[in-house]
């Protein structure tokens, strides 16, 4: 009897060890059924290195302030992966409404897109409105890409149209007074949005009431930055400049009254007006 008892005690452990056995066994065949074996965790490292190539972290944005240090532009998002920035087309771009500051130093490398082409350019290239990239080589270089320049918009300003919002309707169109460039400067041009000389305008006496296209885009300037924003921010009093933009509509610049006096205040500080200096 005793030795019978010593069998079956031996049996039953080996019955539960192979039961251990099976279930370990059934339990990796479950795991690799969800997708946890080495061909999955594979594939995973791959999805991870597909991410990183498309996020590579260039900044692409219209310039509102180029300085020696830093440049500030108002944020674009491309609608589609860019593999070559010299054949991207900017008009297909969409406007954001993210400020960001882009430091540069005395590595920074400088090109500009020209027929296609990537050539070489400098700091003094990069100028407000531009519309640039900021990217990085495979060196590891930061590399600042003109993809166009602010001539473009500098010709759309020769025909810019000042007005003043005098009511901002229950409709959301804007009741306007048209402004024209006094007979004493009659020569006088808009060549940074940031910089306008509004005493050289008067109101011509003409009204029109506006309605916003799908193709027109606001930004404010405040401070001497353009920073990009929709029709809420218009207000009656403010003043306003209609440019055109590359999707056929306006480029709409709003500039409050506010702002426009602290302009004033500077330049009179500046000039000895406050202190009764000739």
């Amino acid at each position: 009897m005793r030795h019978k008892k010593r069998f079956l005690t031996m049996a039953c452990i080996t019955a539960l060890c192979c039961a251990g056995i099976l279930t370990g066994c059934g339990e990796s065949e479950d795991l690799s059924a969800t997708g946890i074996s080495g061909t999955a965790l594979t594939g995973s490292e791959e999805d991870a290195e597909d991410t990183s190539s498309v996020e590579k972290g260039d900044v692409i944005g219209k310039v509102s302030y180029a300085g020696s240090d830093y440049l500030t532009v108002i944020s674009y998002e491309a609608e589609t992966d860019v593999d070559d920035y010299s054949l991207l087309d900017v008009s297909t771009l969409i406007a954001g409404s993210t400020t960001k500051y882009i430091y540069v130093d005395e590595n920074t490398e400088y090109f500009k897109v020209e027929e296609q082409m990537l050539v070489s350019a400098t700091l003094d290239d990069v100028t407000v409105d531009a519309m640039i990239v900021e990217t990085t080589s495979e060196e590891d270089v930061q590399q600042i890409i003109i993809l166009s320049g602010n001539d473009a918009d500098n010709e759309s300003l020769v025909d810019a149209k000042v007005a003043e919002v005098t009511s901002v309707n229950e409709d959301g169109t804007w009741s306007l007074a048209i402004y024209e460039l006094s007979s004493v400067i009659a020569e006088y041009e808009i060549a940074e949005l940031t910089n306008v000389a509004f005493d050289n305008y008067i109101d011509s006496g003409v009204t029109e009431d506006y309605v916003m296209s799908d193709a027109d885009e606001i930004q404010i300037c405040s401070n001497g930055l353009l920073t990009a924003a929709d029709e809420t921010v218009v207000t009656e009093g403010d003043m306003l400049i209609f440019s055109r933009n590359e999707s056929g509509g306006n480029t709409i610049t709003v500039y409050h009254q506010t702002d426009l006096e602290a302009v004033e205040d500077t330049l009179e500080t500046e000039n000895g007006e406050e202190t009764g200096a000739e």
